[in-house]
C-alpha cells in the first residue's frame, strides 16, 4: 500500500484514545518518506542553535522519552519562530511540534517536569533542520515501542543532568539564522495565530490542545500528507 493512501485511510480511522500509537506511526512514516525534504527549502547552511541531543533518549529508563520530548520541542520552536508565515515548511513543523506536544502529556509528571526544567542548562549544538527532522523520528519511534504501556502514564519521568562542558561555537563556523528581533509580545501573536487556525472558540483548556482529537490528527495527517505530495 503506498504511502498517500496510508494517510488518507488515517483520516478516516483517527484514533481518538490511548496512546495514539497508530497515529504516531503514520507520522513518523510520513518523514521518514521524505528525509531530504527540507533541502528544497533550507539552504546547505542554515543551522539552528538548539539544546537536544540524541544522548538525552536514554535507553535505561523508558520514561525519559518525557525529558527528551521536551527539550526537542524546544528545539523545534527555535526554528519556526525564525521562520515568516509563508515558508513552505512551517505547517509542518508547526504539526511535529503538536505531535511532541501530545506524548508529552500522556504523563501525569510532565506539566511539573515542564515548569522546572530548563532546556538552556545543556550543552549548545548546531544543527539543520533536516537532523533536527532524524532526531524527531527517532525518538516517535522510542515511544512507538514503549508510550503504550500503562506505566508511561505515571512513571516519574526522570531529571536529565546538565552536560559538564560546554562546547564553544565560533561565529564564523556555520551561517546561525537566528533572530533576537522579535519582541515577546509579536512572538505570543503569532503562536495564538496558529492556535486559532487549528481549534474552535473555546473559553477554558489549553489553547494549543482543546480541539477533538480526531480533528487535531486529521489536520496533521492532511498537513502530512500534502508534504508528500510532487
Amino acid at each position: 500500500m503506498s504511502l498517500p493512501v496510508l494517510l488518507l485511510l488515517s483520516l478516516l480511522t483517527v484514533q481518538c484514545g490511548g496512546c495514539d500509537w497508530e497515529v504516531v506511526k503514520n507520522v513518523k512514516t510520513a518523514i521518514d518518506a521524505n528525509p531530504t525534504g527540507f533541502r528544497t527549502v533550507f539552504p546547505k547552511d542554515y543551522y539552528v542553535l538548539h539544546h537536544y541531543a540524541k544522548s538525552m533518549l536514554c535507553d535505561t529508563d523508558p520514561c525519559c522519552v518525557f525529558p527528551a520530548a521536551i527539550v526537542l520541542l524546544e528545539s523545534w520552536n527555535v526554528l519556526l519562530r525564525n521562520l515568516w508565515d509563508e515558508h513552505l515548511n512551517q505547517s509542518l513543523i508547526f504539526d511535529l511540534k503538536q505531535t511532541l506536544d501530545i506524548i508529552i502529556r500522556k504523563n501525569k509528571n510532565t506539566e511539573r517536569l515542564r515548569e522546572e526544567m530548563d532546556p538552556s542548562q545543556f550543552s549548545p549544538l548546531f544543527s539543520s533542520p533536516e537532523e533536527l527532522l532524524k532526531l524527531t523520528s527517532e525518538l516517535f519511534a522510542q515511544w512507538l515501542e514503549v508510550g503504550c504501556s500503562p506505566s508511561m502514564e505515571v512513571c516519574e519521568p526522570p531529571t536529565l543532568p546538565p552536560a559538564a562542558e560546554k562546547k564553544e561555537y565560533s561565529p564564523s563556523r556555520v551561517r546561525l539564522l537566528t533572530t533576537r528581533a522579535i519582541s515577546s509580545s509579536m512572538e505570543e501573536a503569532e503562536l495564538a495565530r496558529m492556535r486559532d487556525l487549528t481549534q474552535p472558540s473555546s473559553s477554558r483548556g489549553p489553547a494549543s490542545l482543546s480541539l477533538h482529537p480526531a480533528s487535531a490528527w486529521s489536520l496533521l495527517l492532511f498537513r502530512l500528507y500534502q508534504w508528500l505530495l510532487p
